[in-house]
């Protein structure tokens, strides 16, 4: 591509400024949405990208393109989406917000809609507020499935070789998607409502557990130390755990899996003044397992024992397979 040798000299001149903001917002966001398990990226307008602007009238000078510098923060639904603005006005100089309610759209159309704040950095430094100045970033923010439609659809029809009715269609049939599906994960709380359960023996003892977990705790009979971090997956888990028992010849077998629970939390509440604390929590009920011969002889799963394990929990010591560190 044949690029104005006016806009070449330009952008050779503001390059290094356009590199030293690029870096400047990503030390501001990079750190936010790794602590905050957000993805991120971030970019800076290529020559090829600012001289098709300018051909093309969508710009009048320089000082009008506001995504110079871009980047995108990656959030996993639509209700995270105001605290990520709060942060990004707590941080940056706020020019203009544009969001799903800044601009009428046809309900019959479905295109790429995400929020982006254009903002300028701020610094301390007089010269350095000087460079921010001259420069708007845009700052967007997708949802993960927003996301994943646009960088997959990007190739097939915003820059491509060729024209097709059939691609843009099929591209705004993927967004009507994946907007549908944001939609259900904001409402999922509302929407289960209307969806008829039908039980299955595993997510009813998976919830016994979390239940029977979450009551030992409330009643300090297991240490708030010893609480999982993911109460679903301690569940799974345990319940991997109580498939193995020697209690359990059937999957199904609803009366078996009482006296599961019932073991689990009596075998836990004996504990009560004398609660392990170097060991985890799943580790002692695995310990309580095997120290009452609640597993079965021929069971497929791997442990780690732990010298601590085998400390607290004698019989521990006579498992055969077990994890090596």
């Amino acid at each position: 591509m044949v690029v104005a040798n006016q806009i070449k000299t330009k952008f050779a001149l503001i390059e290094p400024y356009l590199d030293r903001i690029n870096s400047d917002l990503d030390a501001i966001l990079l750190n936010y949405c790794k602590s905050n398990n957000f993805a991120y990226s971030s970019r800076k307008k290529d020559l090829f990208s600012v001289s098709e602007k300018f051909e093309t009238a969508r710009f009048k000078s320089w000082d009008e393109i506001d995504d110079l510098v871009a980047c995108t923060i990656i959030v996993p639904n639509l209700n995270k989406e105001p605290e990520v603005i709060a942060f990004i006005k707590s941080k940056f100089n706020v020019v203009d917000i544009k969001n799903k309610q800044s601009f009428e759209l046809n309900p019959e159309s479905f295109r790429f809609d995400a929020t982006r704040c254009y903002c300028k950095l701020k610094s301390l430094q007089t010269q350095v507020q000087t460079i921010y100045n001259q420069y708007t970033v845009e700052i967007q923010v997708r949802t993960a499935l927003e996301h994943a439609w646009s960088v997959a659809t990007h190739p097939l029809t915003y820059k491509s070789d060729i024209v097709e009715w059939e691609m843009s269609r099929l591209v705004s049939k993927l967004k009507a998607n994946i907007e549908q599906l944001d939609m259900l994960i904001i409402g999922a709380a509302d929407i289960k409502r209307h969806i008829i359960s039908r039980g299955f023996t595993g997510v009813d003892f998976k919830k016994s557990i979390i239940r029977t977990t979450k009551k030992l705790l409330e009643n300090k009979i297991i240490p708030a130390e010893h609480k999982p971090k993911d109460l679903s997956r301690y569940s799974e888990n345990v319940f991997n755990l109580f498939r193995n028992s020697s209690d359990l010849r059937g999957y199904y077998k609803q009366r078996n899996f009482k006296q599961l629970i019932e073991f689990y939390e009596n075998s836990l509440k004996s504990l009560s003044g004398s609660f392990p604390m170097s060991i985890s929590l799943y580790q002692i009920v695995l310990g309580l397992f095997i120290q009452n011969d609640r597993l079965k002889d021929d069971s497929k799963l791997q442990f780690l024992i732990t010298n601590e394990m085998k400390s607290i929990f004698p019989k521990s010591s006579e498992i055969k397979k077990v994890i090596e560190l």
